[in-house]
């Protein structure tokens, strides 16, 4: 076994100095690791120390910038709460999730680290209250300027929890706020609207317009903000008289908070512009995945990304995530408009922002899908939506007239045009048929001059009752026809419980088995 010498008395603390050469050549691929316990084992193999040495040492390097902790790593912990000097807690100390945030939340701790992960250890609001008071500018108004990732997801942290972290980001009477954390993941954690009320304050411009410009990544997905919180959020989102808004927020995830239509039209006035043409320019990714907008609120959405009278729309949103949101035909059709060519004003508009679209588990049917092909689709002067590249429709009940709108917008024209801006079309479980995947199909095989569709690379089928029509189709897309041409661009196809494709089967498999770029292409049947 090494020597080792301990950093300070050993009454006082179990925390060593490692005097090994070789610690500092393997604490650099140990913290690429990132994770507490695969480090510390790591450490431990190579150097053939204890592992309480290991684990108190390594975390106290300045090398360490990343750290993951599990509460449920019993070893970790015990020889983490062993390493803590008993000054600080007497002789036994306190429950050891809260041991280790208090000592992780100590500033010469925190001042190495710019993430830290503590996602599943139950800290609860006292643990998380802990971690505020270390982001918190002090009476000095010194505060942690190196952390700049938080994982508190699944904590149990609640709205008083949330409170406390909001207090850390927003900036207090002498304009002084946590400046370095840019991403707050606190998914799953029991926040409602009050602790959703609390964040947005940080993020609102106050009277001043002063307001937290580091966090631009909120997670709040899995908590029942509601309409309430979603309304308080938007408010930072949205130009004021003044025409201030936060500009530092740019993805914002409120999966599964149950809000609603109302909730839905607050955030899209954050989105729209303005009388004065003026809206949130900085939000690029919006995720409302299963809440209950409908079609009132997919409506209100689309208002803000539609060119209005002055061909003014919002230009800074590209992802946008509407999957699970009860949206008809009718929620449908308001999106399509936003994204279809018109002429409106002597010039051809529409959004060019866009470029990814979730609908997935919605209602739109063969009339939304019908829509939504249309501002795909080349028109008379061969002008089309080039921004969209991802479009989710899976679980819509679009039906084999749905995909047969959807192929003619993929489909060269006679003269050969056809949308050269999506790449991926996900369709799954859609009750397709031989029929819808069969026009899919001509979109993808080259015609009489060779020409086919060249931008498309990823189709997902899954689940649609294609049977052996449809199988061969998709097969001979795939296949050099007489003059050696074939579909070179689609590298991923889901035809994963398609069980009326039979033999025809073999003939999709048979054809990518025998195509150039076989060995990275990716099918799931």
């Amino acid at each position: 076994m090494h020597d080792c010498v301990p950093i300070v008395q050993p009454e006082e603390s179990h925390i060593y100095l490692l005097n090994d050469p070789r610690y500092h050549q393997v604490v650099e691929e140990c913290d690429r690791c990132g994770n507490l316990a695969n480090a510390t084992v790591k450490l431990q193999d190579k150097l053939g120390l204890p592992f309480e040495a290991i684990t108190i040492q390594h975390i106290h390097s300045k090398q360490f910038r990343s750290l993951e902790v599990d509460i449920h790593d019993v070893r970790t912990v015990s020889a983490l709460v062993e390493g803590l000097p008993r000054s600080l807690y007497g002789k036994e100390p306190p429950v050891p999730c809260l041991v280790l945030v208090d000592w992780l939340a100590n500033v010469s701790l925190l001042k190495n680290l710019v993430s830290l992960d503590l996602s599943g250890n139950g800290i609860g609001p006292e643990g998380a209250k802990v971690l505020a008071v270390a982001l918190t500018p002090n009476a000095e108004g010194v505060f942690n300027t190196s952390l700049n990732t938080l994982d508190l997801e699944y904590n149990g942290i609640g709205d008083e929890g949330a409170k406390a972290l909001a207090v850390a980001l927003t900036p207090n009477e002498e304009v002084v706020f946590k400046g370095s954390l840019n991403t707050l993941d606190l998914r799953g954690n029991q926040i409602g609207p009050e602790g959703a009320k609390a964040l947005a304050v940080a993020l609102t411009p106050n009277a001043e317009g002063v307001f937290n410009t580091s966090l631009n990544t909120l997670n709040l997905r899995w908590n029942y903000i509601g309409d309430e919180g979603a309304k308080a959020l938007a408010v930072a989102l949205t130009p004021n008289a003044e025409g201030v808004f936060n500009t530092s927020l740019n993805t914002l995830d409120l999966e599964r908070n149950y809000i609603g239509p109302e909730g839905g039209k607050a955030l899209a006035v954050a989105l729209s512009p303005n009388a004065e043409g003026v809206f949130n320019g900085s939000l690029n990714t919006l995720n409302l995945y299963h809440n209950n907008i409908g079609d009132e609120g997919a409506k209100a959405l689309a208002v803000a990304l539609t060119p209005n009278a002055e061909r003014v729309f919002n230009t800074s949103l590209n992802t946008l995530n509407l999957w699970a949101n009860y949206i008809g035909p009718e929620g449908a059709k308001a999106l399509a408009v936003a994204l279809t060519p018109n002429a409106e004003g002597g010039s051809v508009v529409f959004n060019t922002s866009l470029n990814t679209l979730g609908l997935r588990n919605n209602d739109i049917g063969p009339e939304g899908a019908k829509a939504l092909a249309v501002a795909l689709t080349p028109n008379a002067e061969g002008v089309f939506n080039t921004s969209l590249n991802t479009l989710d429709l899976a679980w819509n009940g679009i039906g084999p007239e749905g995909a047969k709108a959807l192929a003619v917008a993929l489909t060269p024209n006679a003269e050969g045009v056809f949308n050269t801006s999506l790449n991926t079309l996900y369709l799954d479980y859609n009750n397709l048929g031989d029929e819808g995947a069969k026009a899919l199909a001509v979109a993808l095989t080259p015609n009489a001059e060779g020409v086919f569709n060249t931008s498309l690379n990823t189709l997902g089928l899954e689940d649609n009752k294609i049977g052996p029509e449809g199988a061969k189709a998709l097969a001979a897309a795939l296949t050099p026809n007489e003059q050696g041409v074939f579909n070179t661009s689609l590298n991923t196809l889901n035809l994963m419980s398609n069980y009326y494709m039979g033999d025809s089967k073999a003939a999709v498999q048979k054809a990518i088995r025998k195509h150039p770029k076989a060995a990275t292409f990716t099918l799931r049947i």
